[in-house]
């Protein structure tokens, strides 16, 4: 807006989205996400990248496929729930031996979330990502691309999940193993979820009654030809 409009930035105010923090939690990986590794024949120990979204091309869902049809990643599996035009063939092109799951659109999808090590969304296009935020909220590491609303207040290892260049199969490919690192792997979920937890949305509803209060106020203050002018233009 600052730059296509030349709005000053003293008059914008950003307020992120909130996260439901109940629905999406770690806790679920012990009975919500065992129970779906268990449907989809996926061990305990096995570990699992996952993908949402609807509309894979535009999420940037081939940019990871391609990694698996180089035969990248031999032991992870890639979860991807979501729906598309192209839905039955993506299955057709990537079937079970590849490693590569497509369960379509899921009512509850926070199972998948849980039933996951890694959440990757490697978008052409995105704003905010409310996907980002649940996968941080259920104790997932993220990766996907800069400027993502979402990822505005990352800090610390988490930061290592945002693409240069999306488009780098070998900078992809780095971070995933990055990000899996049994190693390192609790205390970056843990780190995912204290992410999270800066969304909620009790934050956001109380900065959208501040920035009304603020606004009343100054409406308020002002002369009464100025607020019949400030009426006709909002009409």
């Amino acid at each position: 807006m600052i730059a296509a409009y030349g709005i000053c930035d003293e008059k914008i105010t950003v307020v992120h989205n909130g996260v439901d923090h109940k629905r999406f939690h770690p806790d679920r990986r012990m009975n919500g996400g065992r129970r779906i590794r268990e449907e989809l024949g996926i061990a305990v120990n096995s570990p699992v990248v996952l993908f949402i979204g609807t509309g894979f091309r535009r999420k940037g869902l081939d940019r990871l496929l391609r990694l698996w049809d180089r035969s990248e990643f031999p032991e992870i599996y890639l979860l991807v729930v979501g729906n598309d035009a192209k839905l039955a063939h993506y299955r057709k092109q990537w079937g079970r031996e590849k490693k590569v799951i497509f369960v379509g659109p899921q009512q509850n999808v926070e199972d998948y979330y849980a039933a996951a090590d890694l959440f990757v969304l490697p978008s052409i296009q995105e704003a905010f990502g409310n996907v980002v935020l649940e996968a941080l909220a259920s104790g997932l590491p993220v990766i996907t691309i800069s400027g993502l609303g979402a990822m505005d207040r990352v800090e610390g290892d988490l930061k290592e999940g945002l693409l240069t260049d999306p488009d780098d199969a070998e900078e992809l490919r780095t971070k995933i193993l990055r990000l899996l690192d049994p190693v390192r792997w609790h205390r970056l979920s843990q780190k995912a979820r204290q992410q999270a937890e800066k969304y909620a949305w009790s934050n956001y509803l109380d900065q959208i009654e501040k920035l009304l209060g603020e606004r009343c106020s100054q409406f308020a203050q002002l002369s009464v030809p100025a607020k019949a002018n400030l009426a006709t233009v909002s009409s």
